[in-house]
């Protein structure tokens, strides 16, 4: 058995055991896709895949994996431990030698230990990520909140705006949410941020991507007496737009600032689905 680099072209070939926007991120910017393949009579077929992302989603010197699966039939031979063999012998070559990846519900009891086992060792986010669905946090009440032109995109907003509300913030606050005062927009989606702003009430949202699919929303404390029709407003302008851009089911990640983060869920939607998130890394000698 072989493995290759995977092009769009040949991603048909692993779509009985992988899932499809896997497949859709061959090719794409900072996504490798590396496929084992065995030969039988002749015939050639998929037997393992590993993708892993190397890009600015994630932190530098860093490859992500977002997927690594084996046919259950294929199970046993080794077929994961070439495509790890084969991808740390890439890293190595361009001067990476520390892999990240993360998991929640039933894949930390499904495949934690396999990765346990490769050494990969649980590290702390900072904060804590829960995990849930797009159709979970963006109700039906919640996509039809009235719209208001106190919400301003950040493709539209200045930056001297949006810095103007974070130095307004306290540093713990900040250092919570893992945003720096001088902020970078171009680290997150402009068009899906939020800054509100009236009568002396102020808030800010920020939404990024990951690698593994899905996005990252970082809701900053809100300002001022109308704090929660703040966190509304934006919350409802986002999933307006999320869903007519996502499927349902896209993963949504959610610092867990505080105590009173996974309550508010709740109380949005009481039908909820959290999961924790497990992030793991592998350091190589």
């Amino acid at each position: 058995m072989l493995v290759y680099e995977i092009s769009k072209e040949y991603g048909p070939a692993f779509d009985d055991f992988v899932a499809k926007y896997i497949l859709a991120q061959i090719d794409r910017p900072g996504f490798n896709t590396l496929g084992e393949v065995a030969v039988l009579d002749g015939e050639h077929y998929g037997v393992g895949l590993l993708q892993y992302y190397v890009g600015p989603l994630i932190e530098k010197n860093t490859a992500r994996v977002t997927w690594v699966s084996v046919p259950e039939e294929e199970r046993g031979e080794s077929n994961a431990w070439s495509l790890f063999a084969e991808m740390e012998r890439r890293l190595r070559s361009i001067g990476i030698n520390r892999v990240s990846l993360t998991l929640s519900g039933d894949q930390v009891k499904e495949v934690g230990g396999y990765f346990a086992s490769r050494n990969f060792k649980e590290t702390k986010s900072v904060p804590p990520l829960l995990k849930t669905k797009l159709c979970d946090v963006f109700t039906e009440k919640i996509v039809g909140y009235p719209q208001s032109d106190a919400v301003t995109s950040l493709d539209k907003a200045s930056i001297s705006e949006v810095r103007s509300f974070l130095h307004r913030l306290s540093g713990d606050d900040l250092e919570k949410l893992g945003i720096p005062e001088e902020i970078d927009i171009n680290a997150y989606i402009p068009k899906l941020s939020f800054l509100y702003k009236k009568n002396g009430t102020e808030g800010l949202l920020l939404v990024t991507t990951v690698p593994e699919g899905g996005v990252i929303l970082k809701m900053c404390r809100c300002i001022g007496n109308d704090a929660v029709k703040a966190t509304l407003v934006m919350v409802g302008a986002l999933g307006r737009m999320l869903s007519r851009m996502c499927v349902a089911d896209t993963p949504i990640y959610i610092p867990c600032v505080n105590e009173n983060t996974a309550p508010a869920l709740i109380k949005m939607n009481p039908q909820i689905v959290l999961d924790e998130v497990w992030k793991g890394e592998l350091i190589y000698e």
